[in-house]
């Protein structure tokens, strides 16, 4: 097994058992502004909407906005916290894919609240793949904010032929060195 593989061999296993069931995230997160601002910066999003109060609100917004794929930071809190209440500890993962549908952007100020349904789960060429849909929306009232459908691929651990270990090496950890 390559060196990769030995040491971020921890599978996500198998979440088959899961498809069908939605996981309710049991608290509300509070959108701040910093949080906002420190996406948009991490993402180089320098739209001043997401920056400038006044800029936002000139538009008609009532305070900054998220950029549009800020809901995945809130996303990995969430996909951990169902792991964890499996009793699974997931080695590492990748976003394979990721779709939005909004019915309004998400604000500095927002308390928000989310359900994750595992649609999927497969194991294929040494990865655990599983999609969810996860439906964002207002903690207050209840009101969707944003419907998300994501992909994640995490390693198996599975052992694997020489060919497919380079392959996963090159491609899954592409820049990473090593140990």
């Amino acid at each position: 097994m390559s060196d990769t593989l030995a040491r971020d061999a921890a599978p996500v296993r198998d979440l088959s058992q899961y498809v069908g069931q939605t996981y309710v995230y049991p608290d509300y997160y509070e959108i701040s502004r910093e949080a906002i601002r420190d996406f948009a910066r991490a993402t180089q999003n320098y739209h001043p909407f997401h920056w400038d109060e006044e800029a936002a609100k000139a538009a008609g917004h009532p305070n900054i906005m998220a950029p549009l794929t800020f809901g995945s930071a809130f996303g990995i809190k969430i996909h951990e916290r169902m792991y964890q209440s499996f009793g699974i500890v997931p080695g590492p993962m990748v976003q394979a894919e990721q779709r939005f549908s909004y019915q309004r952007p998400l604000y500095a100020g927002d308390r928000v609240h989310c359900e994750v349904e595992i649609l999927s789960f497969r194991s294929s060429l040494g990865a655990d793949i599983s999609e969810t849909k996860n439906i964002l929306s207002v903690w207050e009232t209840g009101e969707p904010i944003l419907i998300g459908w994501t992909k994640l691929a995490g390693r198996t651990g599975s052992v694997l032929g020489e060919e497919i270990e380079t392959l996963v090496d090159e491609v899954m950890m592409h820049g990473l060195p090593t140990v």
